[in-house]
């Protein structure tokens, strides 16, 4: 795989809340997370420190959910 080119694709989503959802590549000291948000009526999500986040689209496969690319050191 290229350093450059993460396969989202061929990776299995982990349940992290009830209404969250991601998938994780791990290089070096960062790691690279595709997180989706639903729109549920479910606690808040919270913002973590530490992270830079892209907005990819809206209305993914959560309903009316937000999916986010976060790039974060660990």
């Amino acid at each position: 795989m290229s350093p450059f080119r993460v396969s989202f694709a061929d990776m299995e989503w982990q349940q992290v809340q009830p209404d969250v959802r991601q998938k994780v590549h791990c290089e070096g000291s960062r790691q690279i997370r595709l997180v989706e948000f639903g729109t549920s009526d479910g606690p808040e999500h919270w913002c973590e420190t530490g992270h830079i986040g892209y907005v990819l689209h809206r209305a993914t496969s959560i309903a009316n959910g937000t999916q986010l690319l976060m790039i974060e050191e660990i």
